[in-house]
């Protein structure tokens, strides 16, 4: 059986960065020959027909270089329609860019001596560990092109000189005709050469467009550029080396089908990345949600720091301690032990919950809840119930703080009646119940409509239609860990599904449509556990529910006024159960290097452009700290692509001022004395032009932040730490971006935008 493979890095629609070496690797049987050729398309008479006038974009005539019709996506339907002059194109025939005269060296690499029609080719040996790898010459952006790697024995090639895994590309013969002549053939098609980025972080960099696509609906619709490319690293720890090769993932192109599956702020700065180079772009998104720092260094670039006993992990243990702890997790039977502990206390806690929630039934004959089918054992969610003197009325503005009835973990049903008017009935809606602590099953007229099984997602459960007249919301609140709620600030609505309320008055940006109801402007703000410290690898669920028509009598509070109802007030409430809060299980994402080790390591044989990082949330109570392992994050990622001078662009944490978010400010402080290079919104570049190390106290921070509007009455006087600029750094301010009440603002295009101006700067617009 051939075990012929290449990395999963080079897959249809790939990216490779311009200029660097192309290091093609796989496995495969020791002593087997690999045979590789990129071969790039000849634009035919027709398409060159259609190429700029000489002179236009850089390009003297057709035979320059300027690229086939549907180059940058103009008229190509793998890409989507796009119309004249979108993503730089200077016509929707001609595909040919308007700027930057890299775009037309597309498919045109110098010459060489190469077989005809072969752009790049080489040849190896598979070595004695069944792994080959070998290197073609690096290339300048352009593309379309096809890579075919073929496995085979060569005898004929190969002296007693080569050993396994020996580069043979220098022998005399060319490999045009070796390649054709049979073997195991792989082969990967619409590959360019450009700029590739690494995206790192949490959850604000991996955050999907599809969490997004209310705020940007066209940008969602319709995608981008056909030059816009991604690659997922699968998620998954290793604490025992790192990896040498990833185990899946694969490329996808921003056209609508895939628009979604993008990091949001990927999405919008590579559209105006390419707008500014003009060359393709290539995302690596390795970020996972809730991880710190440190579970991206490497386990040797932590123990050299020195001041490693005095540095903290996120969670205030030291960093020696962390490292301790992370080594436990070198044993894998350790590892499912605790994982196996975890999943049964959280089924146990659930099944105890449900079990005394008189608002669910059991399953017939076996007095345990029925998971498949959460149905009513008194009707609580369905509109044939009468609510007795128990059911208290509530607004979703009021906080659950200091009711001794919403406090305790455990169960809370709330109902409401709403009046759908004709204007409504019977098109597709939008149920939103902003953000929920912690998890909630949601119904109208008894039929479940989504469920959200952890605390940060939007609660947007879209219905295809009611009819007018009045219709009953449930929802089920499992406060898991402490006290729940709903939270604070947020809008509760029913809207007409694609329609977005016109944004709300005082916002500095001018996307934002999230603005919370008039009754709740002067609610506290209350809340608990929201940062980002829990479960991020879950999502919301919904399907749709159609109305029944039930018309009972009820509360439907105010009517519908352009198509959106407001349902935040006018609710009745009563406790289902009540239990002892849930532990949090491990999360071993979170323990020093295993993410690196499991996802970045990988990836250290593929040249990058540089890195950019949105992170700082999981480390923001341990300022004093991150310096010193930001600086090593830095380092090793230059040390590791052999890029002293590689690329490290930050965003600065935005807005975020719930009670967890008391060390926010201090830290946004920290940030801004790491690079003397800042870019914000309407601003020009600012040039620091720091030299000497900067204590920055809590003082220092309300000072820096008063500038931009933060709330710096929380700042602890206690937290100091020492700051030296970073070289070949730069901070994006993302303070306007974000939202007062959200773990995880929507503002992305910004964000993407000043990266996209930071790397542009950085890299010289190269």
């Amino acid at each position: 059986m051939n075990t012929f493979t290449l990395s999963p890095y080079f897959g249809d629609h790939a990216v490779l960065q311009r200029g660097e070496a192309i290091r093609l690797r796989g496995g495969g049987t020791p002593g087997d020959a690999v045979f590789a050729k990129l071969t790039g398309a000849t634009p035919s008479p027709e398409a060159a027909s259609h190429s700029p006038a000489a002179g236009s974009d850089g390009c003297a005539d057709a035979a320059s270089g300027c690229p086939a019709a549907g180059f940058c996506g103009c008229a190509d339907a793998v890409f989507g329609s796009q119309s004249a002059g979108s993503d730089g194109c200077a016509d929707a025939a001609s595909g040919c860019p308007t700027t930057a005269p890299d775009r037309c060296a597309f498919a045109h690499p110098e010459p060489g001596p190469k077989s005809p029609g072969i752009v790049a080719e080489a040849t190896c040996l598979i070595g004695g560990d069944g792994v080959w790898q070998m290197e073609l010459p690096p290339l300048p952006a352009g593309g379309p092109y096809t890579l075919v790697c073929v496995c085979g024995s060569d005898d004929s090639r190969r002296t007693s000189a080569d050993p396994p895994g020996a580069c043979l590309a220098g022998k005399s013969q060319p490999l045009g005709h070796t390649i054709d002549d049979g073997g195991v053939r792989l082969t990967r098609t619409d590959i360019y050469i450009g700029d590739v980025w690494l995206l790192g972080g949490q959850s604000n960099m991996q955050l999907p467009m599809e969490r997004v696509k209310y705020r940007y609906p066209e940008e969602y619709r319709n995608g981008a550029s056909g030059l816009i490319r991604q690659f997922c690293v699968p998620y998954g720890w290793d604490f025992h080396a790192p990896r040498k090769e990833l185990s899946g993932g694969e490329w996808i192109v921003a056209a609508p089908h895939d628009t979604p599956q993008f990091s949001a702020v990927g999405f919008f700065f590579a559209r105006a990345y390419l707008e500014r180079t003009g060359v393709p772009v290539g995302l690596i998104l390795t970020a996972v949600g809730g991880t710190p720092i440190e579970s991206w260094v490497s386990k040797e670039a932590l123990e050299k720091l020195e001041n490693g006993a005095a540095l903290r992990a996120y969670d205030g243990r030291t960093l020696a301690d962390a490292l301790s702890d992370a080594a436990l997790c070198r044993d894998d039977e350790y590892v499912r032990r605790i994982q196996e502990a975890d999943l049964a206390r959280d089924a146990h806690w659930h099944a105890a919950l449900n079990d005394a929630d008189p608002g669910l039934k059991r399953s017939v004959g076996t007095g345990a809840p029925d998971a498949a089918d959460l149905g009513f054992r008194e009707g609580w969610a369905s509109p044939d119930f009468t609510e007795d003197a128990s059911w208290k009325p509530i607004s979703l503005c009021a906080p659950w703080e200091g009711a001794a009835d919403l406090e305790p973990p455990g169960a809370i049903w709330f109902r409401r009646w709403v009046d759908i008017p004709p204007g409504m009935a019977g098109r597709p809606l939008r149920l939103e119940l902003g953000t929920i602590i912690d998890a909630d099953q949601t119904f109208v007229n008894g039929e479940k409509v989504g469920e959200t099984t952890y605390r940060y997602p939007p609660r947007m459960y879209v219905l295809p239609g009611l009819s007018a007249g009045k219709h009953l919301i449930a929802v089920r609140v499992e406060a898991i860990r402490g006290r729940g709620g709903f939270t604070p600030g947020k809008a509760w609505r029913l809207i007409l599904d694609g329609q977005m309320p016109e944004p709300s008055a005082g916002m500095d940006f001018a996307e934002d449509a999230y603005a919370a109801p008039a009754a709740c402007t002067n609610s506290a703000v209350t809340g608990n556990d929201t940062t980002g410290k829990g479960d991020t690898r879950k999502e919301a669920k919904g399907n749709g529910v159609a109305g029944n028509g039930a018309t009972r009598d009820g509360d439907t509070g105010n009517g519908a006024a352009d198509g959106v109802i407001d349902i935040s007030a006018g609710w009745h409430y009563r406790r289902g159960a009540t239990c002892a809060p849930l532990p949090p299980p491990t999360f071993f994402e979170r323990k020093p290097y295993g993410m690196y080790q499991g996802m970045v390591a990988p990836l250290h044989g593929f040249p990058i452009a540089g890195i950019l990082w949105y992170q700082g949330e999981m480390n923001a109570d341990e300022a004093s700290s991150y310096p010193a392992l930001f600086a090593a994050y830095c380092a090793e990622g230059r040390e590791r692509w052999g890029n002293p001078d590689l690329p490290v662009i930050y965003v600065q944490l935005p807005d975020y001022r719930l009670e967890d978010a008391a060390n926010w400010p201090g830290f946004r402080a920290m940030q801004a004395r790491l690079s003397n290079l800042h870019f914000a919104t309407g601003r020009v570049v600012s040039n620091l032009d720091m030299e000497e190390d900067v204590t920055v106290d809590a003082n220092q921070a309300a000072a820096d932040l008063s500038a931009v509007g933060a709330d710096t009455s929380v700042a602890k006087p206690d937290r100091v730490c020492l700051v030296k600029p970073i070289p070949h750094t730069a901070m994006v301010a993302a303070f306007e971006s974000g939202e007062a009440n959200d773990l995880h603002p929507t503002c992305k295009k910004p964000i993407g935008e000043l990266l996209a101006q930071a790397a542009a700067t950085l890299r010289g617009n190269r």
